[in-house]
């Protein structure tokens, strides 16, 4: 499933597969477990681990998640 834009109250969660090549393109707050973060910017796969959840106001994504 390739999901284009995902709006406030989705989450990315650990049962979530993000593939390398995938490029996640954030406006708002990311909560990882490094912390809270707050970008308009890019984090690419190797900023996430799977004990992270990702909430975000506006997450659009250059790739395809698979569940």
């Amino acid at each position: 499933t390739v999901i284009s834009r995902m709006t406030v109250g989705n989450k990315i969660t650990a049962s979530d597969t993000i593939t390398a090549s995938d490029i996640i393109t954030v406006s708002g707050m990311i909560t990882t477990a490094r912390g809270m973060i707050t970008v308009p910017g890019m984090i690419t796969v190797s900023d996430i681990t799977v004990s992270d959840t990702i909430t975000a106001s506006d997450i659009t994504v250059s790739g395809t998640f698979t569940a």
